[in-house]
């Protein structure tokens, strides 16, 4: 990483697993299985994908057409381990799930959620 970017904050919409104890069982399932760290995004994939499943089911019935699922997407409430994922009225879905990040010693430092993050 260049010295430039030293000391340098930014946000984005994917959050550390491994730093978050929200994603702790996720975290150490995923080393189990894979032996290494999940990679940036790995817990928001999770999160969509369960997202996803829950719209499919309407009162234990499989959606399986596209329009059906996207019509049932807006109704679902899904408490994911990154964030809630959820529709709203002029916003859209996850309209606030952003991160900060700070480059310290040639590397990316979790700080939290944009609303909650201290920089040092």
């Amino acid at each position: 990483m260049a010295a430039a970017a030293k000391g340098w904050v930014f946000a984005t919409s994917f959050t550390d697993p491994t730093a978050r104890a929200s994603a702790r069982a996720f975290t150490a399932a995923y080393r189990a299985r894979f032996g290494a760290d999940p990679g940036w995004y790995a817990a928001e994939a999770h999160d969509a994908v369960m997202f996803l499943a829950q719209a499919c089911d309407k009162n234990g019935t499989t959606l399986t057409e596209r329009g059906a699922i996207a019509r049932r997407m807006p109704e679902i409430t899904y408490a994911g381990i990154t964030r809630t994922v959820k529709y709203e009225s002029g916003y859209g879905y996850n309209h606030d799930g952003m991160f900060e990040f700070q480059v310290v010693d040639g590397a990316f430092r979790y700080l939290g959620h944009y609303r909650d993050a201290a920089v040092s």
